[in-house]
């Protein structure tokens, strides 16, 4: 039986890695590896920390901001898991952080590092020192997609490998389109600028897209619901939480869109989407272009695309659902050939051991 320590640097409450990390908690557990999980800034609602508690070996989270305090105690805690020996100790996320845990957890046959970003020139620009050192120097280095692995390698000149990251699978629940009503265009997920956000509301108001309405989920933060009010077209609905409500989430929609400008790893909400069989529009950004198998309902946005391409986009998906040429079949068969649970957790499980 596989003993792995998972150190993540952050697990806050939403977000597409934190949606990972809790499936591969859950789903390798589930397959007889026992896992202690470590997260100095482990933010999670009460509900999924107790549910990683029942899956998990053992849970340490600090929740204070005093990086003081902090510092200090994941110092202590990484020193005290030395205690057990670990087959594994599977790193997940950026920081400086990464190779002082490395370091400080002697007890363990093997290092692997998750990098979970495009690992583009952009993304690699952002990365300190410490951690550009780190993941020259893990055992393994593992990237979510054939695209970003390639960046990656080419730029540390090192072989990295490719499992993809864990994701909710749903139902696929077709839907003839509707007659009498506006369509339905959704993102639900982290509300920040770089997610298209702004562009979104703004196109909301074109004339041109007066038979779309556009559909927001997420927790108020950076855009609360007093922003989204000025927009007639546009709905908020906030935060929802757990596969029941997603799954009814995804269900109402008839297309997802995510107009990112930020370095993508391989985004969670668009495996969701994907294997519910949802048309979806993406910015060809990190490991998006790998799930891009379908052309009429998995549309690819130039890179540094404009609010013009956008509109183009919306609209040319638009007439595709409603002449009721789109299926979703094939992106729920390529889900379920790479990307379900059964899949990635047998690629985890294997390489963890």
């Amino acid at each position: 039986m596989a003993k792995v320590l998972l150190y993540c640097t952050q697990l806050l409450a939403t977000g597409g890695i934190e949606s990972h990390v809790k499936q591969f908690c859950f789903n390798l557990s589930a397959t007889g590896v026992e896992v202690d999980l470590i997260s100095p800034a482990g933010f999670v609602d009460s509900d999924n920390e107790k549910k990683l508690r029942e899956a998990c070996r053992r849970v340490s989270f600090y929740r204070g901001k005093n990086r003081w305090v902090r510092l200090p105690w994941l110092w202590l805690t990484i020193l005290l898991a030395n205690r057990r020996r670990y087959d594994t100790l599977y790193t997940n996320g950026q920081g400086a952080t990464i190779g002082w845990v490395a370091n400080l957890l002697v007890n363990r046959r093997k290092w692997v590092h998750h990098h979970h970003t495009s690992g583009d020139q952009e993304d690699r620009a952002t990365w300190p020192k410490t951690y550009s050192r780190a993941m020259q120097t893990a055992d393994s280095v593992i990237a979510c997609s054939q695209n970003n692995a390639d960046d990656i390698s080419t730029a540390l000149q090192r072989p990295i490998k490719v499992i993809p990251c864990f994701s909710r699978g749903l139902e696929y629940r077709h839907k003839n389109a509707p007659i009498d009503r506006a369509l339905t265009f959704g993102y639900y997920g982290r509300l920040i600028k770089e997610k298209g956000i702004e562009l979104l509301c703004s196109l909301s108001q074109d004339e041109a897209l007066g038979g779309i309405e556009f559909h927001f989920w997420g927790a108020e933060d950076t855009y609360d619901r007093h922003y989204f009010h000025q927009f007639p077209r546009v709905t908020f609905h906030g935060s929802f939480h757990g596969n029941d409500e997603l799954q009814k989430v995804v269900d109402s929609l008839d297309a997802f869109i995510l107009a990112s400008t930020h370095p993508e790893g391989l985004p969670i909400s668009l495996l969701e989407v994907m294997s519910a069989g949802k048309p979806w529009i993406a910015s060809d950004r990190g490991g998006v272009r790998d799930i891009a198998c379908d052309t009429e309902s998995t549309v690819l946005l130039p890179k540094n695309f404009d609010s013009n391409q956008l509109k183009k986009a919306i609209l040319e998906l638009a007439r595709g659902i409603r002449s009721q040429k789109i299926s979703g079949v094939a992106q729920t068969e390529y889900y379920r050939k790479f990307f379900s649970a059964s899949a990635v957790g047998e690629q985890w499980k294997q390489h963890l051991a």
